[in-house]
């Protein structure tokens, strides 16, 4: 079971708002939520000790429009 912790708003039982996210295998997020999902404008760094990172937009859980990527050690 993959355990997490959420801290930020909360609308309707659901993440909403501005929040971070934190899983046990190292996955962070930290940006908007819209109904439980990333949306809006949020950074997400890779689990693992993947050093992958992603900031930009996001829209329904995925990645929308314009962002900037890295790969470990900022290439």
């Amino acid at each position: 079971m993959l355990s997490y912790r959420y801290t930020g708003t909360f609308a309707h039982g659901k993440r909403h708002g501005r929040g971070k996210l934190e899983c046990g295998n190292g996955f962070k997020y930290e940006g908007m939520f819209k109904e439980g999902e990333f949306h809006g404008h949020g950074t997400a760094i890779g689990g693992m000790d993947s050093g992958v990172a992603y900031t930009g937009r996001w829209q329904s859980g995925k990645v929308c429009g314009m962002g900037r990527l890295t790969f470990g050690q900022g290439t």
